[in-house]
């Protein structure tokens, strides 16, 4: 997340309001920046005060698992494990990334799989991970 602040010093005219708009120009690798207010009316010796307030850029994840296998999912910012299935939010480290996904764990006689293993993902976009699983042979 960022924020920044400034201060200009603006003359209207003599006892003259002076109508400001502010907009976020190039919000660099966030992808959502608010600045607040977005305009104002500012008379003679009036103050105004914006602030841009950014959120980091993020992916919601899906993964689908029935028998309770243990994953993680990494992106270029973070990494997150879980178990079964589940619906998430991913912190990317950039509007777009790369995100990895493993089995970490196989359940007891079964050997699994994620898929995709690896996927280029946009901000505020999508991505679903499938986990296979295979029950072992069994000799006796």
């Amino acid at each position: 997340m960022g924020s920044g602040s400034g201060a200009w010093e603006v003359q209207p005219g003599e006892n003259s309001p002076l109508y400001i708009s502010a907009q976020v120009v190039n919000p660099l690798k966030y992808t959502d920046c608010i600045i607040s207010p977005s305009s104002a009316v500012v008379f003679p010796g009036q103050n105004i005060e914006f602030s841009v307030n950014c959120a980091s850029p993020y992916v919601n994840v899906v993964v689908i698992d029935s028998l309770g296998v243990m994953w993680r999912v990494k992106s270029g910012k973070t990494s997150t494990e879980g178990r079964g299935s589940a619906t998430l939010q991913i912190e990317l480290a950039g509007r777009t990334d790369v995100l990895t996904a493993e089995v970490v764990q196989n359940p007891p006689g079964y050997m699994c799989e994620i898929s995709p293993r690896s996927v280029e993902v946009s901000a505020k976009g999508s991505v679903t991970f499938t986990i296979t699983c295979k029950a072992l042979k069994r000799y006796l």
